[in-house]
């Protein structure tokens, strides 16, 4: 009986223990500062915005440690490739990087965010295609001709980056022949008179699309590219970053600049919007 009752009595103080850790950790803190790159030219302490903080980037901190329910830091860095140095030492968690200064660190480094301009498209996906009886290994070069379906210049200019960005040639824009409407240039396309027709992937959806169960509209047609211009600058995270704090990052940062336009202001000021992005979106051969 005796051992009964002392097992039982082991048992109730370990079921309290038990209870008592899990309220500890439960009332403990989940993470420890987020930490946030601020080029300023030299290198300081982490901490919360000072008293001469520009009134976005406190108005930032504050909207970010409230979502993130924890507590936000800037780390003032003395310029893009010691906050690329940094973020892949795990020493902060959020910077703001481009390509060169990605590069060194692509390993620990993965893009999460970037600006759409406002005068701009954002990095639209772009897609090449030929006709389905052309040789499977067909790739443009400087006699090919090509088709651009859409006339306004910021258009061509986006379709041209992204082929560019990827290494592949195209007609120079003198040559290159534009065509209103990506039904147009898929005729010119099927009728022999360009070789290529390049055009956004949305655009070229729409003009694959069936009009009737078992239609295949683009059944002549093959698609021979697609990817996106390489992105100019992108807010960074580290790879080994959790899933949870990842997608409340990009939740929190698309609608920042309807949210608080304040804190938008500081964190992209030249920017409509943060769109999230892809690993390579900074070095196009990162996986």
């Amino acid at each position: 009986m005796k051992r009964v009752l002392g097992n039982l009595q082991s048992f109730c103080m370990a079921v309290s223990l038990i209870a008592a850790s899990a309220a500890a950790a439960s009332a403990a803190p989940a993470a420890g500062p987020f930490r946030i790159a601020v080029v300023t030219g030299a290198e300081g302490v982490c901490g919360a915005p000072g008293n001469n903080a520009p009134a976005g980037q406190a108005a930032y901190v504050a909207h970010l440690a409230r979502r993130l329910a924890r507590p936000v830091e800037v780390c003032p860095v003395v310029d893009m490739a010691a906050a690329a140095r940094l973020l892949a030492d795990g020493k902060i968690d959020f910077a703001q990087l481009d390509p060169i200064t990605y590069k060194p660190v692509a390993a620990g480094v993965r893009p999460l965010l970037t600006p759409r301009t406002q005068d701009g498209f954002g990095r639209v996906e772009t897609v090449m295609v030929a006709r389905a009886s052309a040789p499977e290994n067909l790739a443009p070069g400087p006699g090919e001709r090509v088709g651009f379906a859409g006339t306004a210049p910021y258009e061509l200019d986006l379709l041209r980056r992204a082929l560019t960005d990827h290494g592949i040639a195209f007609a120079q824009p003198e040559t290159a022949r534009i065509y209103e409407g990506s039904s147009a240039a898929a005729a010119r396309l099927r009728q022999g008179e360009i070789d290529f027709l390049v055009l956004y992937s949305a655009a070229w959806q729409r003009l694959c699309r069936p009009m009737s169960a078992g239609g295949t509209p683009c059944a002549d047609l093959r698609e021979v590219f697609r990817g996106r211009p390489r992105a100019v600058q992108a807010w960074a995270v580290r790879r080994d970053i959790d899933d949870d704090t990842r997608f409340r990052l990009v939740g929190i940062h698309v609608a920042l600049h309807l949210e608080n336009p304040a804190a938008f202001g500081w964190v992209a000021p030249a920017a409509r919007e943060l769109e999230p992005t892809e690993a390579s979106a900074l070095d196009l051969s990162v996986r």
